[in-house]
């Protein structure tokens, strides 16, 4: 993520910029596993021959196998 702002001499002229970035890679990573697990979650839920989902922890539905329809 980056944000730019100008950067003014005294008489009010642009003589530069000033960018602050900011280091996501851990975020990313974190996201990357997360969708990783979720994708591993899937595949165990498609290979149980009954119905089975999984809810969340305001007891939402988050996944289902196929046998549920």
């Amino acid at each position: 993520m980056e944000t730019a702002s100008p950067l003014y001499d005294t008489k009010g002229a642009i003589v530069g910029a000033i960018e602050i970035l900011t280091d996501i890679t851990d975020r990313r990573q974190m996201e990357m596993a997360l969708a990783s697990e979720h994708d591993r979650l899937a595949a165990i839920l498609d290979g149980i021959p009954i119905p089975a989902f999984m809810i969340d922890r305001n007891y939402t539905i988050t996944l289902w196998n196929e046998t549920v329809r």
